[in-house]
């Protein structure tokens, strides 16, 4: 879901051929540098299905279980939208986690649309600390990374914007939970902040993503997440990805302002500026000069409790 450090860019291997037999091993080595081949390479468990899972051993009995969760909102998400984006499954136990070369901290679940894999811990109590006495902890989770997979490689959806697309990935999520698993809704409740956190503006979230921290950066996935509910409410998901393709189409990905992308989540459903509230308030921070940097490939690599910010900040 984050990394602490992003050092460098994530690289996204596409699909390798071979013309000749000497061509075989450059190619194999090329594809075990992705996340998959990399898991693969461990020689880990596997079970196919519609959505395949791949597991650390001693993780084998919540794998199964997130697998068949997953599996069934994989199912309506493709019904509703009628496309098939292929998904699999990772979930691993700390050891395995860690064991990586690149690995986000342990316990922050994430996806990689371009290799249509979403990587789930073995226990995401240890991230979500108030999931611990839930029968199947962060199942939900399973949902918004699915989101990710389907939005940007099933229907390529894509802002400019990072946060819109945590946002879209929730907006995947509170429809499946709305029309079909309405029994996670108490598990989804929002945690009542005691301290005010320091930032609260979209705009700021725009400029310093790294540095929001790591509360403070849940607390705008769970804004975020009221916001998709609300945008999902009593419509068709098909209808919804539509207008989603419409404002946030990936081949003209671009940074917009929050005041262009409120104009766009107007034409999914009227009234989202009085929804937004604190999330609409003026930015606290300078203008940021922008740099060179690229965002990471991966969903969530961008949140980072400390580090890389998107460019540097004016004096």
């Amino acid at each position: 879901m984050i990394r602490v450090k992003l050092t460098t860019t994530h690289k996204l291997i596409g699909a390798l051929g071979c013309i000749a037999a000497f061509t075989l091993a450059p190619a194999i080595a090329q594809q075990n540098e992705t996340e998959l081949g990399e898991l693969r390479a461990m020689k880990l468990k596997e079970r196919s299905g519609p959505v395949p899972v791949i597991y650390s051993p001693s993780a084998e009995e919540r794998a199964l279980k997130y697998r068949d969760s997953l599996q069934a909102a994989h199912a309506w998400f493709e019904q509703q939208l009628g496309t098939r984006v292929p998904l699999t499954l990772a979930v691993l136990d700390k050891e395995t986690w860690t064991a990586r070369k690149k690995p986000a901290p342990w316990a922050m679940p994430g996806s990689r649309p371009a290799e249509h894999l979403v990587i789930f811990p073995s226990r995401i109590e240890d991230y979500l600390h108030q999931e611990a006495s839930v029968a199947l902890p962060g199942e939900y989770v399973t949902f918004h990374e699915a989101g990710h997979v389907f939005a940007m490689r099933g229907l390529n959806i894509r802002s400019g914007n990072r946060w819109v697309n945590e946002m879209i990935a929730n907006m995947f999520m509170a429809a499946y939970i709305q029309r079909k698993r309405p029994d996670l809704t108490e598990n989804m409740q929002r945690r009542a902040h005691q301290t005010k956190m320091r930032y609260t503006s979209l705009a700021d979230l725009d400029y310093i993503y790294g540095d929001v921290g790591l509360q403070n950066y849940l607390w705008f996935q769970e804004e975020l997440t009221r916001v998709a509910e609300f945008l999902v409410a009593d419509q068709k998901l098909a209808d919804v990805a539509a207008k989603l393709q419409q404002a946030f189409p990936a081949s003209k990905q671009k940074q917009e302002t929050l005041a262009r992308i409120i104009e766009h989540l107007e034409t999914i459903r009227p009234g989202i500026r009085r929804i937004l509230g604190e999330l609409d308030g003026p930015a606290t921070l300078p203008a940021i000069q922008p740099t060179s940097c690229t965002a990471a490939s991966g969903s969530h690599a961008e949140f980072l409790p400390s580090g890389t910010r998107r460019g540097k900040l004016s004096k």
